[in-house]
């Protein structure tokens, strides 16, 4: 019985951790892509610059959003991060980000990491999913993304390879 009643008090302190960390030992990321207005966005990865400042402000208001150093800080350090904590990133590195997002962040006076994908930069090529309108994508399964090409008028577009 004795062993029962330390096993339980043991998976007691263990969730007691676990929610301790939950409530205020963790760190929410966003992820941001693009942050323009556009016409299409099939692949719903932009933010219009007015709801991204709008998104910002209510962040600034009620949560802790961290700069690059607090993050890491905390990360490399082991630290429990603050209660609500936030830290924004963007992907990909398309030019808006410099050119709309950026100004928008000094504004706020907060910053963000931008993940720069290398191959395409100083070249015409386009990533594979802005590639074609014509490219069509349709969701499959629960959790799997099935991409079916039809023939487009670029002839090095990937959805002409099979």
């Amino acid at each position: 019985m004795k062993e029962v009643v330390l096993k339980a008090k043991k998976l007691i302190r263990e969730q007691e951790k676990a929610f301790n960390r939950f409530i205020s030992g963790s760190c929410a990321v966003l992820l941001y892509h693009r942050v323009t207005t556009l016409q299409s966005d099939p692949q719903l990865l932009s933010v219009s610059p007015a709801h991204f400042e709008v998104q910002l402000q209510l962040l600034k208001n009620k949560y802790t959003v961290l700069n690059t150093d607090e993050f890491h800080h905390y990360l490399l350090n082991k630290k429990r991060f603050p209660a609500k904590s936030i830290y924004i990133t963007f992907d990909d590195g398309y030019s808006d980000n410099l050119l709309e997002a950026i100004p928008i962040l000094e504004s706020q006076e907060m910053q963000a990491m931008f993940y720069i994908a290398t191959e395409t930069l100083n070249t015409d090529n386009e990533y594979w999913w802005d590639a074609d309108k014509s490219c069509k994508t349709h969701q499959g399964r629960q959790n799997e993304f099935i991409r079916s090409f039809t023939s487009c008028s670029k002839k090095d577009c990937i959805c002409n390879k099979k």
